[in-house]
């Protein structure tokens, strides 16, 4: 008991001490994420046009009625689609790496708000590294893979989905850790300091949304990334399977985003 009194007692002169337009007036740089965003969608527009105008294809063995794959698109596609690809790659790069920057804001928010801070240094800096390698990787993969049709564009996807993945584990973590504070937090709350409760109670619920996005986004990606990579894809010709995880990653996607 003498030890939690200890613990707190630090943690309530801090409370006390913090201005209530401090907490009132933090930018949130999720929106930040909204410009990568918009860059993928000239990604699926223009990629979109152009498998349209290559129109659809008879598979000489299944017999069956489908588009028609990159590799015989007509020469002037095949130079068009090149930049659409390293635009799909610079996109998942700026994703990642804002969301490994989100880590590290967790930490600024927390230290903002209680003048303390429950990621250590050397965690920042590793959230801060991971985003810029994030942002070389990608059009480093894309670069490597340019020669391959099926390569180049589920290389970049089973990464993201890795990449994402792991990012949600670290939201789990920051949600305890949100839940910690948050609980010390309310031991001394008042009248003058129930705002900073109410904003990390915010902080806390925004998190959890996040990582649900991140988990159901990762996971049905990375599945039909390794699916497609097979030399007999089976999801791809489950046409229930491929629907079912196709909706469920654009609804959490679009949660994430």
């Amino acid at each position: 008991m003498a030890g939690c009194c200890a613990a707190v007692v630090p943690i309530c002169s801090m409370v006390r001490n913090i201005p209530q337009s401090n907490i009132r007036t933090q930018p949130i740089p999720l929106s930040l994420s909204h410009a990568p965003s918009l860059i993928f969608h000239s990604y699926d527009i223009g990629n979109t046009i152009l498998k349209y105008n290559e129109g659809f294809w008879v598979n000489p063995v299944t017999k069956e009625i489908q588009a028609k794959p990159a590799s015989n698109w007509d020469i002037p596609a095949k130079h068009l689609v090149e930049p659409l690809y390293y635009v799909l790659a610079c996109t998942l790069a700026g994703l990642n790496s804002m969301f490994f920057l989100l880590q590290a804001f967790w930490s600024y928010i927390s230290k903002t708000v209680t003048k303390t801070s429950f990621v250590s240094s050397l965690e920042f800096k590793v959230n801060i590294v991971l985003s810029c390698l994030a942002v070389a990787l990608y059009p480093t993969v894309q670069y490597l893979f340019r020669n391959d049709y099926v390569y180049r564009e589920t290389v970049p996807q089973v990464i993201f989905s890795i990449l994402t993945f792991f990012t949600g584990v670290l939201g789990i973590r920051t949600h305890f850790r949100l839940a910690a504070l948050i609980k010390t937090a309310r031991l001394i709350t008042n009248d003058a300091t129930f705002h900073v409760v109410q904003k990390l109670e915010y902080f806390k619920d925004m998190n959890i949304i996040l990582t649900f996005g991140f988990f159901g986004t990762s996971v049905p990606l990375g599945i039909m990334s390794v699916d497609g990579m097979l030399p007999k894809p089976i999801i791809a010709h489950n046409k229930f399977a491929s629907d079912f995880l196709i909706t469920n990653m654009n609804f959490f996607e679009f949660i994430m985003r």
